[in-house]
């Protein structure tokens, strides 16, 4: 469940990055669901928010990304990028890149400059939240919340920007198993947005 919810944020911001940060008008923009939607009903509302970015991705999208994995490859032939927090429409995030293609999401994101967030690597089934058939995310966990630490220390400043080039370099945790028992998998990312 506690993925399910992740997914949904990151599906959510995702969207709200590509319609705010990449011109979409007033009218595609509020085709967002409101918070109750997604409360009530999170997969019906997670397929409204993918038909939403896959329709942005063709109208305002181009560009390109490689999420290698392992010996697990990943293309992606279309991207939306959002450069900086007024690119993001969020103070606490300077860099935002999506793609929804076949039923997964490519999500990568960068905290801003004295942010609460550092930078997070998600590629994720988001078609079926309780048996997913891929679910990658980075920096890898570094253990289970605790009272003294509810929320995990961040990784800052490992997704590397230069003009409309994206670069990573990060062990990525499977999802589909335990992520806080697992061992990281070296990965990287190269983009270029469009």
């Amino acid at each position: 469940m506690r993925k399910s919810l992740i997914l949904l944020a990151a599906a959510t911001f995702a969207v709200g990055t590509a319609l705010a940060g990449c011109g979409g008008d007033d009218d595609t923009a509020g085709d967002v669901p409101d918070p109750e939607a997604l409360a009530d009903d999170p997969e019906g509302a997670v397929d409204d928010i993918a038909d939403n970015l896959e329709d942005t991705q063709d109208q305002q999208g181009g560009g390109s990304a490689t999420l290698t994995i392992g010996d697990l490859v990943y293309e992606f032939n279309n991207v939306l990028c959002a450069f900086g927090t007024e690119g993001t429409q969020s103070e606490d995030w300077d860099f935002s890149l999506s793609s929804i293609q076949d039923g997964t999401q490519l999500s990568v994101t960068s905290g801003a400059e004295g942010g609460p967030y550092g930078d997070v690597i998600d590629y994720a089934d988001f078609e079926n939240f309780d048996d997913p058939s891929v679910s990658w995310s980075a920096p890898p966990a570094p253990g289970p919340p605790t009272a003294e630490q509810p929320i995990p220390e961040q990784i800052d400043d490992f997704i590397k920007i230069d003009g409309k080039q994206v670069s990573a370099e990060i062990g990525f945790i499977d999802g589909t198993v335990d992520v806080y028992t697992g061992d990281s998998v070296p990965g990287t990312l190269t983009a270029t947005c469009p």
